[in-house]
Formats: C-alpha cells, structure tokens, sequence
C-alpha cells in the first residue's frame, strides 16, 4: 500500500495528502501480516458527504464509493 492521496485540489496545485490531521476527512489503511487483506477506515466530519476512489499501485481504479456526512466507514478490500 502507498500513500493515500485526494485529487480535491488539482486545479490549484495538485494532489494532496490524505493523512490523519486533515480537516474534515480522514483516511487510515492497514494490511495484515499475510499482505493480502486490507482495511481502510474513512472519517467525514464534515456536513457534506464526500464521494473518493482507491486507486491501486499502478492507478488502476479499486474502488468508488461515498461516505455520509458525520460518518465512519471500515471498507476491506
């Protein structure tokens, strides 16, 4: 696994880093020992639900989903 990124920004300088201490949404991912199962844990404080996509290594697109306002997500992949 790499770094988790937001693309929110793009049109303004680019990607940023989503890591815990960013406002309002808030990414943590974990693999177990073997490698092969992944958690990752998703926190929207904000009043506004939020739509994101995992991409893989390579960028190829995982998964897309959403996530509520005032809500938390475990999603394994």
């Amino acid at each position: 696994m790499g770094e988790v990124i937001s693309t929110y920004f793009d049109n303004v300088g680019g990607d940023t880093c989503l890591t815990t201490g960013w406002p309002f949404l808030q990414v943590g991912a974990f693999v177990d020992k073997t490698g092969k199962n992944k958690t990752m844990i998703v926190l929207n404080e904000a009043s506004d639900p939020a739509n994101y996509i995992l991409r893989g290594d390579e960028g190829e697109i995982i998964m897309t989903n959403n996530i509520p306002a005032h809500s938390i997500q475990t999603v394994k992949f």
